[in-house]
């Protein structure tokens, strides 16, 4: 369940920044797919990696399992990736110039290069791209804060049974929840509001 969560975290938040899809099975076989995947999974491990240089700062001269190395490598790698997909939007830009948009959803990099327009020296590449890492960061911690509500209500079996009874009500059977549903459902907030405490 972890990994889909994590993959379903990480699908929501690029569709938001970039309008694409990098996790799926329609984009399995995706060449810029994979090499997203590959990169969050080497920032993943380099993050929680062990640096003994931390601790012991003379260590940084040898760079003792390499973790700098290997840390400058994907921050190069994360970071030509992101100018990418900047880039990218820059010159699908440039094209819908003239065609208004098409009925096309903005994604953040689309909104933050039109802001670019009136202010560049602050919304340049580096700080979209920084921007971009922290929605990635935050869509860590929604995973992690789902997998603890799931946790947290299948071991409290009541709670769960009065919130589905509560959406049953509300919702129904026959459509999926809506945002508009959401002020109609206070026991369901309060879980939110818990767990996100």
């Amino acid at each position: 369940m972890k990994s889909r969560l994590f993959e379903l975290s990480f699908s929501i938040v690029m569709r938001m920044v970039s309008g694409k899809r990098y996790f799926g099975a329609e984009v399995e076989d995706s060449k810029e797919a994979r090499e997203f995947r590959l990169l969050i999974r080497g920032i993943f491990e380099l993050s929680g990696a062990s640096n003994p240089a931390n601790f012991v700062p003379f260590l940084r001269w040898i760079d003792v399992g390499k973790v700098e190395k290997k840390m400058s490598r994907i921050q190069k790698k994360m970071d030509a990736f992101l100018q990418g997909l900047i880039d990218e939007k820059r010159s699908d830009q440039d094209k819908q110039a003239s065609e208004q948009n098409g009925g096309k959803t903005k994604s953040m990099i689309d909104s933050m290069l039109g802001l670019q327009d009136s202010d560049p020296v602050y919304y340049s590449d580096e700080i979209i791209k920084g921007s971009i890492l922290t929605m990635l960061g935050a869509g860590t911690d929604t995973s992690v804060t789902i997998e603890w509500t799931m946790s947290l209500l299948l071991n409290h079996p009541k709670v769960l049974d009065k919130a589905r009874a509560e959406i049953d009500t509300i919702v129904g059977d026959n459509r999926l929840a809506d945002e508009p549903d959401i002020s109609k459902l206070p026991y369901l907030q309060n879980i939110i509001n818990d767990v996100g405490t």
